[in-house]
């Protein structure tokens, strides 16, 4: 999945390691993630580099061929 990871952590001089101590998430992930090998992430992991960088998740993981989609409980009222 293209992301903004990589680009956003180095903005705040992060480091892989101590992004990874930040978010919980092993640093031989996070560089997964940064080099586009990861192709589905979960709202998990999205939540947790979200919270660190400081940034919706919209802002760093949905690029422009991707559409980000609000479903509501009745699925008749689906919003984009």
């Amino acid at each position: 999945m293209k992301n903004r990871v990589r680009e956003l952590r180095e903005s705040k001089n992060l480091s892989q390691e101590e992004f990874s101590k930040l978010t919980k998430i092993s640093r031989p992930h996070i560089s997964e993630i940064e080099n586009g090998k990861v192709k589905e992430i979960g709202s998990t992991v999205m939540f947790k580099i979200s919270k660190v960088l400081g940034e919706p998740i919209e802002n760093i993981f949905f690029t422009e061929d991707v559409v980000f989609t609000h479903h509501k409980e009745n699925e008749n009222e689906c919003k984009e």
